[in-house]
């Protein structure tokens, strides 16, 4: 089983039946057909050698064929955290990824955002109280080698100051 990955390098040699106490191990190269996720892919393995202190006492045919399954690359899509002040209008919503190779588009579409406190969801910020609320994405569509984790962000709803009055007029007569 072996994970999304361009350049394919995580294979392991191993000789069916050496003598015992017999040091000698195996190596080569081995290459997918291609590096998308898939199960049954063809891996063709060459240029394979022994070495070590009993090497020349076996033989090994230097190419081989076997199969192996390449499951999706997990990539983490985190909210961003974000602030505003009680009253205030709602933040633009964002999120980073993480974990995809090199420069690839693991994700793509419009992500979506709930805000909830606990297990309430808040559906106007504006009218929220201040205090800390979870920013939870969603909505992405994972390309084809990829799976998506999503972690929430924290959105932060600041107090405001209130200036006391500076100008207040007492009218006995009323």
């Amino acid at each position: 089983l072996t994970t999304y990955l361009p350049a394919i390098s995580l294979v392991t040699f191993s000789l069916a039946t050496p003598e015992t106490g017999d040091t000698v191990t195996a190596s080569g190269t081995c290459t997918f057909a291609n590096a998308s996720v898939g199960n049954n892919k063809t891996v063709t393995c060459s240029e394979i050698a022994l070495s070590g202190a009993d090497a020349g006492n076996y033989t090994v045919v230097s190419t081989a064929t076997t199969t192996a399954n390449v499951t999706a690359k997990t990539v983490t899509v985190t909210a961003e955290d974000k602030s505003m002040d009680y009253g205030g209008n709602a933040p633009t919503y964002t999120y980073t990824v993480s974990g995809a190779i090199g420069s690839e588009t693991a994700v793509s579409g419009m992500a979506s955002y709930t805000i909830k406190s606990g297990n309430t969801t808040i559906n106007n910020v504006s009218t929220a109280n201040a205090g800390e609320y979870d920013i939870i994405p969603s909505g992405l569509t994972a390309e084809s080698n990829y799976t998506i984790t999503y972690v929430k962000g924290t959105l932060t709803i600041n107090t405001i100051s209130c200036e006391p009055p500076t100008n207040i007029t007492i009218n006995p007569d009323s």
